[in-house]
């Protein structure tokens, strides 16, 4: 089954994305409950009006209605117009994401790909919202017949979540570990690096949130993690004698 997904992967990058289209749903035909041949399926049935990654804001979320205009049944057409929603970080924003993220759920509820992104996203506006998708998820994880394909794309942002709900319950050293594990496999992932530096700092260490955040502007450049770096540098030398 990997090798019909990646054979589709790599239809796609030939321009040939009509045949990758077709393989995916043969592939689907035979393994239903496949967990990547399924989101790989939605992403190759999304318009061909992809953002380009120079677009941000609200260039980007404009581009990404149109998309969801055109896909409305494509859960993953609504969770990249909420992931592009929330990041313009207002309270506004936050609500209007979190209500996409939910229509994603609505559409496929028992997806536990589905519920992991939407709860990343819903966590910043209705915390026992984004508990509930990450308890969901889990759940749907345990059901399935190879969660290692699911471990292997969505794996790490899952248990980073589930190190959050840790952390915010009172279990810090435990959820702290999660976060970690999630930061040492995609370390290049602004959201998990800011995560962690920021738990780190509440429970005073902010020598080592500094070189979490070191680490992934030596892989990848983000102007919000560069401000967390200068608040954190700031307070340090505000604490010293």
């Amino acid at each position: 089954m990997e090798q019909r997904c990646d054979r589709a992967v790599k239809l796609n990058e030939e321009g040939r994305r009509q045949d990758a289209r077709k393989h995916l749903r043969k592939t689907l035909s035979y393994y239903p409950t496949s967990i990547r041949a399924r989101h790989l399926a939605w992403y190759m049935e999304l318009p061909e009006v992809e953002v380009p990654g120079t677009l941000n804001g609200e260039a980007a979320a404009t581009r990404y209605r149109a998309i969801v205009q055109k896909s409305p049944d494509n859960p993953l057409a609504h969770l990249r117009l909420a992931a592009t929603v929330v990041s313009e970080g207002s309270r506004s924003a936050t609500r209007e994401a979190a209500d996409i993220a939910q229509r994603a759920v609505g559409l496929a509820a028992e997806d536990p790909g589905v519920l992991t992104r939407a709860a990343a996203i819903c966590r910043f506006d209705d915390f026992e919202l984004a508990r509930q998708f990450v308890g969901r998820a889990r759940t749907a994880v345990s059901e399935i017949e190879d969660p290692g394909q699911f471990e292997s794309v969505f794996g790490s942002t899952l248990k980073k979540l589930e190190g959050i709900i840790l952390f915010r319950d009172g279990s810090r050293e435990e959820g702290l570990a999660l976060i970690e594990k999630s930061h040492e496999r995609e370390p290049d992932d602004v959201d998990t690096a800011t995560v962690f530096a920021a738990h780190l700092e509440i429970v005073e260490e902010p020598r080592r949130a500094l070189d979490v955040i070191d680490r992934t502007l030596s892989l990848r450049r983000s102007e919000n993690l560069l401000a967390l770096r200068t608040r954190i540098a700031a307070r340090m030398e505000d604490a010293e004698p």
